[in-house]
């Protein structure tokens, strides 16, 4: 993807591969090598890159960009005016297994994944299909590159994930929360809405609403700078301890 983006002829390159029952407006573009899968639609005025892969079933809302080299997988909904970048992939397996006393046996993952109007999601991004039920990204939201989401995560409206950041499965971000990058998401939690998570957090429990927090654990931004401070100073209070002790076992000790 270029900014400004360069327009695009409403074409079909020759060598894009089209299913005969996918739906593809007229005013949309599909680029050289891309596949079109069967039963899936292509709103006005999207544009598919070049060596996009997009799978059965999938709607692509109107004025959606896939950048080249991005995969959509079965069943992928998106809304207008997403953007998608190059090499990311939308729509795996999520991580479900269970042991049977042998080895790890798969899950079947039959969920999808719906993302809302006007999301933008940067390159080498990773969103797993639901397990049961979909994994939901909200409408304007803001996802960086190589960030990871998992199965059934739920992601509210006008959340931002910054880069390299982890989101587990079943997850909950509600709407308006700020993820800085690299940062860790425990499944089955929720950070809530409007709250801030700083960068290098791991995050092991539910954020209240509008809270900062940062550290790992993540806890109140206050009480993770008060810590290192002290972290900072444990080795002078580790010799004067020592040196305490020292004295202790001096006057302790009988004289001859």
């Amino acid at each position: 993807m270029t900014n400004p983006r360069a327009e695009t002829l409403p074409v079909a390159h020759p060598t894009a591969v089209i299913d005969a029952t996918a739906a593809v407006a007229p005013s949309a573009s599909v680029g050289a090598c891309a596949v079109v899968g069967a039963g899936t639609t292509v709103g006005a005025g999207a544009r598919i890159g070049p060596h996009v892969v997009i799978g059965r079933g999938c709607r692509i809302g109107a004025g959606a960009v896939l950048a080249p080299h991005a995969t959509l997988y079965d069943g992928v909904e998106m809304g207008e005016g997403v953007i998608v970048g190059s090499g990311s992939r939308i729509g795996p397996d999520g991580f479900g297994f269970a042991w049977d006393g042998a080895g790890h046996r798969k899950i079947p993952q039959v969920g999808g994944v719906r993302i809302g109007a006007r999301t933008v999601i940067g390159a080498n991004v990773t969103i797993d299909r639901g397990s049961v039920g979909d994994t939901l990204i909200g409408a304007d939201c803001s996802i960086a590159d190589l960030v990871h989401i998992g199965h059934n995560a739920r992601i509210g409206d006008g959340v931002s994930l910054d880069g390299m950041t982890g989101v587990a499965g079943s997850a909950t971000i509600d709407a308006r929360v700020t993820v800085g990058g690299q940062v860790a998401i425990m499944g089955h939690l929720t950070v809530g809405e409007g709250a801030r998570v700083a960068r290098w957090g791991g995050v092991t429990g539910d954020v209240a609403p509008g809270e900062s927090v940062s550290g790992t654990p993540a806890r109140p931004v206050a009480e993770t700078r008060r810590a290192e401070r002290l972290t900072r100073v444990l080795p002078r209070l580790i010799k004067r301890l020592e040196a305490l002790e020292r004295t202790v076992r001096g006057r302790a000790e009988p004289t001859s």
